[in-house]
């Protein structure tokens, strides 16, 4: 790994500090998370007794509302444990400029494909203008999702708190970057592996295998419609 200053390292966390409080702060400290959690499983515990009483039967079926509610459970649990996140080393630089995409419109759908698991983003903006996030992820046990305000400027977009996918990457900024004539998102805890992986030594085949494993790629055209609220 190339040495940098220490204090570059400080920057990030200083930098998150300041972007990672929503304008509804309270909502996300540990108490409000953690009285939300457990009114969430209130709510299902009572409503499940209801059904198998309904039902008179031990095991009540699985309904769509029931997968609905064990997301957004699952999606505060995971808020709670992002609330003790702090970039690492691996946050510190961004891609090098001849990756970079400065003026790239990040508007419209983002996916990012795996084997056994997937992640999207949505991202456009409120009726005020400020960029808005929709983060959805999901695996083989469940998955969950989050909703992230934003900022984007010189090709990168900084959320107002980190995200975490199902494979367990934690990141709450992500750069701009073109390969060939395609856009894509890159997380910033995966620059480093990105600029290994596409050392001019490898394979450009083989630099697109990997790659595609962490970086989100375009669907669909850019569309800006202001309607995230």
């Amino acid at each position: 790994m190339n040495a940098y200053p220490v204090i570059m390292f400080l920057f990030p966390v200083a930098a998150l500090a300041q972007t990672s409080q929503p304008a509804d702060k309270d909502r996300f400290s540990d108490s409000s998370l953690r009285k939300q959690i457990e009114a969430k499983r209130d709510e299902m515990s009572l409503r499940i007794s209801a059904q198998v009483t309904s039902e008179n039967s031990s095991q009540p079926s699985i309904r769509i509302d029931d997968n609905r509610e064990i997301e957004d459970l699952i999606s505060l649990e995971k808020e709670l444990s992002l609330n003790h996140w702090q970039p690492d080393s691996n946050c510190i630089h961004p891609p090098k400029r001849e990756f970079r995409n400065f003026g790239m419109n990040v508007f419209g759908n983002w996916t990012l494909p795996g084997g056994f698991g997937r992640a999207s983003l949505f991202i456009d903006t409120d009726s005020t203008g400020q960029f808005q996030v929709q983060f959805r992820t999901s695996g083989c046990t469940g998955g969950w999702a989050f909703r992230r305000t934003a900022r984007y400027s010189n090709g990168v977009l900084t959320f107002d708190r980190p995200v975490q996918d199902v494979f367990g990457q934690t990141y709450y900024k992500m750069y701009a970057v073109l390969i060939g004539k395609s856009d894509y998102l890159l997380p910033a805890n995966m620059v480093e592996q990105f600029e290994s992986d596409n050392d001019e030594k490898r394979q450009p085949l083989r630099n697109f295998i990997v790659t595609s494993r962490y970086l989100y790629s375009r669907k669909g055209s850019p569309t800006q419609t202001g309607s995230l609220q």
